[in-house]
C-alpha cells in the first residue's frame, strides 16, 4: 500500500496482483497442461489408428492373396487326380474329413471273405467232396476286385466245364436280423442246419437268447420265428432266389487257352489260367452276414476258413523235367 499525494496525504492504493496473479498463473499453466495433454493424447490415438489402419488393410491384402492362392493349388491338386474315388476335397480340411468318413467307411472291403468265395467257387468231387482242381497260383487285385488264377485237374475238360458252370449261378446274400420291434438285433453267432431229416437243410440260422436264457434261432429264410426275422438286402419275395450276383457273366475269361499235358506221374493234367471278377456288394463291411448263395453248400464268409491242403499243387514242371 502507498501514498500518492505530493503532500504525503489523499488516497492510497493497495496493491493485490501478487495473490490474484499467482492464482492467474497457476490456472493458466493447469489450462496449458490440459490442453498439451488433449494434443498429445489426439496425436497418439492418430498415430495409432493409422498403424491400425494400415496393419489391418496390410492383413486383409495379404490373407486375400493366400486364399487366391489357396484356390490355384487346389485346382492344380484337384487336376492330378487321376481316380474320382480319391477326390482331395474329402482329405483337405477336418471337415470333410469328418463329413466323408461314412462314405470312405462304405468302400471299406473284407478281403477275407475273398477265401470263401474262392472256395464256394471250386467245383467238388460227387463222391468225395474233394475238389476237383487245385490252384498252382491265385492272386486277388484290391483295386479291381479281380480274381486270377493258374489252376490245374486231372479231370480234365469235365472240371473246367464245371468250373465256368459253377460261376454263372453263384449268387450272394446279405442283411441283418430283427427283433419282436423291428429293430435290429446282434447275434451270438451263426450256424448251418445240416440235419438229414431238417427241412431246412442247409439253410443258416443266428442264434439269440431269449429273457430267460433259451436259445433261439433265426433262420435266414425270411420267416418271422415268434417276432425274430433275418431282414436279408438281396432275397426276393419267393426267399430263395437272390438278386445279388456274384460273379458278373460278363468278367469271367480264360487268360490262356488250356493245354492237356502228362504231370511227373504220368496222369493227364488240364492246365488253365482263368479271371473272374467278384461283386464289390459281397466284399462290402458295411453289408454284414454275407453268404453265397447257388450250389448245395453254403458257406458263412466272415466265419474262420481252414483252406484244405488239397487247395493248391505244386507249380508245374517243364517238359524237360518231365
Amino acid at each position: 500500500m502507498q501514498n500518492n499525494s505530493p503532500q504525503g496525504n489523499g488516497l492510497f492504493e493497495i496493491n493485490l496482483v501478487p495473490q490474484i496473479k499467482r492464482d492467474a498463473l497457476r490456472t493458466q499453466k493447469i489450462r496449458n497442461l490440459v490442453i498439451a495433454g488433449c494434443i498429445l493424447v489426439g496425436a497418439t490415438c492418430g498415430i495409432l489408428l493409422a498403424i491400425f489402419g494400415t496393419t489391418f488393410a496390410v492383413q486383409k491384402a495379404i490373407t486375400a492373396n493366400r486364399t487366391e492362392q489357396i484356390k490355384e493349388n487346389h485346382a492344380k491338386l484337384q487336376g492330378l487326380v487321376q481316380d474320382d474315388k480319391y477326390d482331395l476335397q474329402y482329405y483337405l480340411t477336418i471337415q470333410n474329413q469328418l463329413k466323408e468318413l461314412g462314405e470312405i467307411g462304405q468302400q471299406k472291403s473284407v478281403f477275407s471273405r475273398v477265401l470263401g468265395i474262392v472256395s464256394d467257387v471250386v467245383p467238388r468231387h460227387p463222391q468225395t467232396g474233394e475238389p476237383t482242381i487245385q490252384f498252382t497260383e491265385l492272386n486277388y487285385n484290391v483295386t479291381s476286385y479281380r480274381v486270377s488264377f493258374d489252376a490245374q485237374s486231372i479231370y480234365s475238360y469235365e472240371a473246367l466245364n464245371a468250373l465256368k458252370a459253377t460261376m454263372e449261378r453263384l449268387y450272394y446274400d446279405y442283411g441283418y436280423y430283427t427283433g419282436p420291434d423291428g429293430n435290429e438285433i446282434q447275434v451270438e453267432r451263426e450256424d448251418i442246419d445240416t440235419e438229414a431229416d431238417s427241412p431246412t437243410r442247409g439253410i443258416i440260422y443266428g442264434i439269440t437268447r431269449a429273457q430267460d436264457g433259451s436259445e433261439i434261432r433265426i433262420y435266414r429264410d425270411g420267416r418271422d420265428y415268434n417276432g425274430f426275422k433275418f431282414e436279408s438286402q438281396c432275397l426276393l419275395p419267393d426267399g430263395v432266389t437272390s438278386s445279388c450276383k456274384l460273379i458278373p457273366d460278363e468278367s469271367v475269361a480264360d487268360d490262356e487257352l488250356p493245354t492237356l499235358e502228362v504231370n511227373s506221374g504220368g496222369a493227364p493234367t488240364l492246365r488253365f489260367k482263368m479271371s473272374f471278377d467278384i461283386d464289390p456288394g459281397a466284399l462290402n463291411m458295411q453289408h454284414r452276414f454275407v453268404r453265397v448263395l447257388g450250389i448245395p453248400r453254403q458257406t458263412v464268409t466272415d466265419s474262420y476258413l481252414q483252406i484244405n491242403n488239397n487247395w493248391f499243387a505244386a507249380a508245374p514242371t517243364t517238359e524237360e523235367e518231365e
